[in-house]
């Protein structure tokens, strides 16, 4: 779904109707930092150039703020299974080959919460106070099960602990 990566200069970022959007090929393609749709902390990019993907699903364009352009490589998708699935955001993982768990973003879901952020479609929004992070408790047989899971709800900002069995777990 990327069609297209790109590096910008700040000033090529305009604003139409409140909105941060650049110009692409006589197309507006509106922007939102994929840190705000994701949750985590972003990147600076203060007097470089601007790393950007644009997305394409549906008949709609947007472009994401990223942190940085690494490269392109081909993988191998694993799905999360039944007890993931709604993740929002994630259509799954890959595991690379050193062996580093890394997510998937699924594309319809960041379109939908990327239209809601630049205001193209409004929805209400229901806000609930934490101190601290949740703490999440996995028990799960597997140990590459396991540290999958583990590494995409820390990824996620949850304090994790884990147990191999359902009898440990009770015990935690």
């Amino acid at each position: 779904s990327i069609e297209e990566t790109l590096r910008i200069e700040p000033e090529e970022i305009i604003k139409v109707e409140g909105r941060e959007v650049i110009r692409r090929q006589r197309r507006t393609i509106p922007l939102v930092p994929l840190s705000e749709i994701l949750g985590v902390p972003a990147i600076g990019h203060e007097g470089a150039k601007i790393p950007i993907a644009t997305i394409g699903f549906s008949g709609h364009r947007m472009g994401f703020i990223v942190d940085a352009l690494v490269g392109e490589q081909q993988i191998v998708i694993k799905t999360l299974g039944d007890h993931l699935a709604k993740i929002d955001n994630v259509a799954g993982v890959t595991i690379l080959g050193a062996g580093e768990v890394v997510p998937i973003l699924n594309v319809p879901d960041l379109m939908e919460n990327a239209r809601m952020r630049a205001g193209q479609k409004s929805g209400k929004v229901v806000t609930e106070e934490h101190t601290g992070p949740m703490t999440v408790l996995i028990c799960e047989d597997s140990f590459t099960t396991r540290e999958l899971e583990r590494s995409i709800f820390e990824a996620a900002g949850y304090d994790v602990e884990v147990a191999i069995d359902g009898a440990q777990g009770l015990q935690k």
